[in-house]
Parts: structure tokens; sequence; C-alpha cells
């Protein structure tokens, strides 16, 4: 179980770190259309990615 709760803890240090990435990006490039989508399509990959988490862990 700790092994568990130690991999989990260590995907959301990831998927923090990734959305904190994502922000920071998205703020930098708001003026080009092609950085937006990009940045758009990978907060939605995130967001899909933590709910099959979530799913997984109940």
């Amino acid at each position: 179980m700790k092994r568990c709760m130690s991999f989990a803890k260590g995907m959301a240090a990831g998927i923090v770190a990734g959305m904190a990435l994502a922000v920071t990006v998205k703020c930098v490039c708001m003026k080009s259309r092609r950085c937006k989508r990009y940045t758009n399509r990978a907060a939605r990959t995130v967001s899909g990615l933590m709910e099959d988490i979530q799913e997984l862990l109940r």
C-alpha cells in the first residue's frame, strides 16, 4: 500500500508540474494562435489523465 501511495504522490506531483508549465506557456504565448491550440490540447489531455487516475485509485 505504501508503494502505491508513493506512486500516486509522484504522479500527482508530475501532473501539477505539467499544469504549471502549461499555464506559464499559455501566458507567454497569448498572441500565437498555434501555441494556444497546443496548450489547450495539452491541458485537456492532462485533465483526462487525472480523471483516469482518480478512477483507478477508487
